[in-house]
């Protein structure tokens, strides 16, 4: 996959962002900065990347944050990466999973609001701005960059490690 899918636009007034390290498990997919990652299974103490349209409230497993380095697992050893946990009220950016879908600021004016998740197609992580708005989805749109397709989003706390503990 790629490095620096996705990245904090505002820090919403936090100083630094906590980072935790976090275990990763033998001849899993390597994590690379920017792509977010998720508890392996419940209770369990391994990161593993996001898959294709995670984060839907109630049934995926928690969400932890962003990747800030790339993770040290080989095929056979465990390793570990550090993640920048998602918190509330911090704004990330992301380009939209169309090529055209956040082009004008009509567009973008147009997807603000809407909850939506994540997409990983061609091994790049997305903004799945074409899906249906959904109550249970991870991601909500607040605004965007007409000139770079992104859109900025907040990761919705009942898809999170934070959001599930508050």
């Amino acid at each position: 996959m790629s490095a620096g899918d996705i990245y904090v636009k505002d820090p919403a007034g936090y100083n630094t962002l906590p980072v935790v390290t976090w275990n990763t498990l033998a001849n899993t997919t390597v994590i690379n900065p920017g792509e977010p990652v998720k508890v392996a299974a419940a209770g369990c103490k391994y990161a593993i990347v996001l898959a294709d349209g995670d984060g839907v409230i109630g049934t995926t497993v928690a969400c932890i944050g962003l990747a800030t380095k790339i993770s040290n697992q080989t095929t056979t050893v465990n390793g570990t990466v550090d993640v920048q946990l998602f918190m509330p009220g911090v704004i990330y950016a992301g380009k939209a999973k169309s090529s055209t879908a956040a082009t004008t600021v009509q567009k973008i004016q147009d997807l603000m609001g809407k909850r939506v998740p994540w997409d990983l197609t061609s091994s790049v992580f997305t903004v799945d701005t074409a899906a249906a708005d959904n109550a249970n989805n991870a991601l909500l749109i607040v605004g965007g960059n007409y000139l770079s397709n992104e859109v900025y989003f907040m990761v919705r706390p009942g898809t999170t490690l934070i959001g599930n503990l508050l």
